[in-house]
């Protein structure tokens, strides 16, 4: 083999190398074991040149011609990868796109700011009714009307300075 073939062999490995790498690295919409064969393709061929580059002192040079096949079918995978990515992405239903823009806080027709009052109560706060558990306008439990003294029952309130009934 003349020098020039020889390192042109080692630029095209090399060029290979670094070209799985780019795949396995960015992914590009491939799986995990399609990236994970690629970085141990790209490691190995970029260990073979640099072996031939820096170590290899003459005699015979083993060519492999997969070193100049599996980048182009990697990056054949990864362009079908890819592609079929973005159409999985672009076939979406509505459900998982974005929501509709609403007016802004300051237009007709928008909610009203956080904090300001609005149509609605606040939450936990019901607008015109009485507080939980406590009637509106009913005497208090067990009184039919009239204030009673505790301990009398039926009997009215006395009045301090008021003269009590006769019976």
């Amino acid at each position: 083999m003349s020098d020039g073939a020889f390192y042109g062999y080692i630029a095209l490995l090399f060029v290979s190398a670094i070209a799985l790498a780019v795949l396995a690295l960015a992914g590009f919409g491939q799986g995990k074991g399609a990236r994970i064969f690629q970085g141990i393709a790209a490691a190995l061929f970029l260990g073979y040149s640099v072996y031939l580059l820096l170590f290899f002192s003459g005699g015979e040079v083993r060519i492999f011609f997969y070193a100049f096949v599996v980048p182009v079918l990697a990056v054949i995978q990864a362009v079908k990868s890819f592609k079929a990515r973005q159409e999985a992405t672009a076939a979406q239903p509505a459900a998982y796109s974005q929501p509709a823009a609403q007016p802004a806080y300051d237009q007709p027709g928008a909610p009203p700011a956080y904090g300001q009052p609005g149509a609605q109560p606040a939450y936990g706060q019901p607008g015109a009714q009485p507080a939980y558990g406590q009637p509106g306008a009913q005497p208090a439990y067990g009184q039919p009307g009239a204030p009673v003294a505790y301990g009398q029952s039926g009997a009215p309130a006395a009045q301090p300075g008021a003269v009590p009934p006769q019976q």
